[in-house]
């Protein structure tokens, strides 16, 4: 079955511009249309409303606050989003050695970038993340956890501040 041109716009509209993208380059465009098309035949415009909501839920649970993991990573074992102000937030990251950071001000579609289009996790980290050095990083952080006694936050170029709050400002 074709899908309606009717609903296919109904669904672009209903669903968020990338997570059409994100679908559309996991399925391609005709295989998302037989899906829809399919959903559409058994329970017609409510079904594609459903379906867009579903989609942007998934979506959306990767930002609640929820350790992730499962994404067989050499040196990651999970992940998770704190949301901050407008579209940035903490990207908390715990390595399998146990330690855990957090980076700060990371934009939310870097973080869903990481999620959802990484192949190798740990070398895209070190890339856009922690910017391929070991001394700087594209985003401040702290370590934090268990064992930590410092409330020490290292910035981007390597400087330190004594406490979070100081750097924010």
């Amino acid at each position: 079955m074709i899908l309606n041109i009717v609903l296919w716009e109904l669904f672009k509209r209903l669903i968020r511009p990338q997570t059409l993208t994100k679908l559309i380059s996991k399925y391609g465009e005709d295989r998302l249309r037989e899906l829809l098309a399919e959903t559409a035949e058994e329970r017609g415009e409510a079904g594609i409303r459903d379906f867009a909501h579903d989609v942007d839920l998934e979506e959306d649970s990767k930002l609640n606050g929820t350790w992730s993991s499962g994404f067989n990573s050499s040196n990651i074992d999970r992940i998770r989003w704190i949301s901050g102000l407008d579209s940035t937030g903490t990207m908390e990251v715990q390595f399998l050695n146990g330690s855990v950071y957090q980076y700060y001000d990371v934009p939310q579609s870097v973080f869903l970038d990481f999620w959802n289009y990484a192949g190798s996790k740990g070398k895209w980290f070190w890339q856009h993340i922690r910017g391929g050095s070991a001394k700087t990083s594209n985003y401040a952080y702290a370590k934090t956890g268990a064992g930590v006694t410092s409330h020490q936050l290292r910035t981007k170029d390597s400087g330190y501040v004594s406490h979070y709050s100081k750097a924010r400002r």
